[in-house]
This record gives structure tokens, C-alpha cells and sequence, in this order.
């Protein structure tokens, strides 16, 4: 599967997502293996990383702050729907919370 063939607006949010921590140039490695949306990503543990070629310290950093904040998202009551509003408010405060969190947007 390519990054290029999923559903439009499950890809457009976890491009997105990835796009706010600088990690866009891994999502073909991450739909090839399977992780489409978020709550996927979301599942993944720290021992994974390399299989979807995630071994830099400063790229480790980025996905476990991305992963913590949608963690976080999902347990504050907002799940994403792939396209629907809630989609573009998780996104909206994924946006804020990793901008806080590092102090200044997409924070290596």
C-alpha cells in the first residue's frame, strides 16, 4: 500500500500530524506498514520506531511527543474522524500542545 492510494482523509490527517513534528518524509514507510491514521500511530510503542526508519535521537523525540499529545487528545475526549471537524480540532490542538510543550513549532 502506498502512502498515495489510502483514503484521503485518513492520509490528510496523519500527513498533517506528522508535517507539525517535521516527520512527513517517514509516512510511506508508515502506510506501507500498515499505520493509516492516528489511533494506529498512536498505538505503537518506542521499539517499533525503526522499523518504520525512525532511529534518529532528534526523529525518536518527535514521534513521542507527537504520539504522547494524540495519546492525550484521545484520552481528553477527541477522536479523529478522519475529515470530520473533530478531525480539524485534534489537529488544531495537536498543533498547540506540541508548539507548548517545546516552546516553538515542530520543536527538534
Amino acid at each position: 500500500m502506498s502512502w498515495n492510494v489510502l483514503e484521503r482523509g485518513r492520509s490528510d490527517c496523519l500527513l498533517d500530524c506528522l508535517r507539525e513534528v517535521r516527520l512527513q518524509q517517514f509516512a510511506g514507510n508508515f502506510a506501507t506498514r500498515g499505520v493509516t491514521d492516528c489511533a494506529k500511530l498512536a498505538a505503537l510503542e518506542r521499539q517499533q520506531f525503526a522499523t518504520y526508519g525512525i532511529t534518529s535521537p532528534a526523529d525518536i523525540r518527535r514521534l513521542t511527543r507527537l504520539i504522547t499529545v494524540i495519546r492525550d487528545l484521545r484520552a481528553d475526549g477527541l477522536i479523529c474522524r478522519h475529515g470530520a471537524e473533530t478531525c480539524a480540532a485534534a489537529r488544531a490542538s495537536c498543533t498547540i500542545r506540541v508548539v507548548s510543550q517545546n516552546g516553538v513549532n515542530s520543536a527538534s
